[in-house]
């Protein structure tokens, strides 16, 4: 990669951060929409694909899902 190169962090990164707020996300899938590249909607947001559905279906739920995946980041480092 060159030195150049942008590092983009997805969204639920950025969001587990602190650093986007939940209704940022609406950007994110802008920009996705506006050069897609080859990664589903899902991934680059950072989500699995149930993460996604899920989220589809109630966008009020993504604290819930931040939440969860924290925990589990948390568990797999202790696990270490």
């Amino acid at each position: 990669m060159s030195p150049h190169a942008e590092v983009r962090l997805a969204f639920m990164e950025l969001y587990l951060r602190g650093q986007v707020a939940a209704d940022d996300i609406d950007d994110f899938i802008d920009n996705w929409h506006e050069s897609p590249g080859s990664q589903e909607l899902f991934e680059y947001l950072g989500m699995t694909k149930d993460e996604y559905a899920r989220w589809l279906r109630d966008p009020g739920t993504l604290p819930d899902m931040a939440g969860a995946s924290e925990r589990n980041s948390t568990h797999t480092s202790l696990r270490k």
